[in-house]
């Protein structure tokens, strides 16, 4: 801290904390966000915590949550129990089930709204900003995140999604299996919409 400023009240600070921006637009055809998502998904060795209102991935995202979970790593999932627009809740539970039978934990949060965009990677790095887990965020969308490489950031982030935990309820596959045909007919036809949400 810079002699002579004060900092906020109630708050700590950090010793270092390396930033790395990044961002997506219609006129970055690289899709910077996602491939940075996929690396960091692909090289975490213990842990991999997620927080996002929309989960509506590509196919390279759940691969890389699959090999995570088989080489060892804890991947938790927390999304909303009640999302709006209506039609992402339908499309993401789409993408459940294959996630639970691979040993993916996906908790629902019940209390008020979720918006949180969190990814935390082995306590140590973060990824946080305004990008969903969502092909408008990664190609359409104007988004900005921000990669931060540090214990202190990763603990602390860690912390307060555990705290959400106690908001939320632990999906189940008998939840998913018990759905009627009305609602994985609705589920179905909204995924088709993927790449609009």
């Amino acid at each position: 801290m810079d002699a002579g400023v004060d900092p906020v009240s109630g708050t700590e600070s950090l010793h270092y904390a390396y930033m790395q921006t990044l961002e997506s637009n219609p006129g970055i055809p690289t899709e910077v966000i996602r491939q940075a998502y996929f690396i960091c998904l692909t090289q975490a060795t213990k842990s991999i915590d997620i927080t996002t209102p929309y989960f509506v991935p590509e196919s390279d995202i759940i691969m890389a949550l699959k090999a995570a979970v088989a080489r060892g790593v804890r991947v938790r999932l927390l999304v909303p129990r009640h999302v709006t627009p209506k039609i992402v809740g339908p499309a993401s539970r789409t993408y459940y089930g294959e996630l639970i039978e691979t040993g993916v934990q996906i908790y629902m949060y019940e209390k008020d709204i979720l918006h949180a965009k969190v990814m935390i990677i082995d306590e140590e790095m973060a990824g946080v900003g305004s990008a969903n887990y969502d092909m408008r965020s990664f190609r359409l969308n104007f988004e900005v995140i921000e990669l931060l490489y540090s214990a202190d950031v990763g603990r602390e982030l860690t912390e307060q999604f555990e705290r959400d935990l106690l908001d939320s309820v632990p999906l189940q596959m008998e939840e998913l299996i018990q759905r009627s045909y009305p609602e994985r007919l609705i589920e179905q036809t909204a995924r088709l919409f993927s790449p609009l949400l």
